[in-house]
């Protein structure tokens, strides 16, 4: 499961990842794998053959492009 995750002042932290099991069950504590990238809202991070990849923004980037973003599992 991937999410941003922000401080009490509404700073941004970065996007951190939590792996759950068939049941829900937490196996692998929170950790941050990004602290420039955002996840977006209109589209679903995909997992294929052992990695993760998403489509965002850039944390300060201001302009009109689209980054692909991957992690490995």
């Amino acid at each position: 499961m991937l999410y941003e995750r922000y401080d009490k002042n509404n700073k941004y932290l970065g996007v951190y990842r939590i792996i759950v099991n068939a049941k829900g069950e937490v196996t692998a504590k929170a950790k941050r794998v990004s602290k420039t990238a955002y996840l977006n809202s209109c589209e679903t991070p995909v997992y294929s053959d052992g990695t993760i990849y998403w489509c965002g923004n850039k944390y300060g980037d201001y302009s009109y492009k689209l980054y692909v973003f991957m992690i490995k599992c």
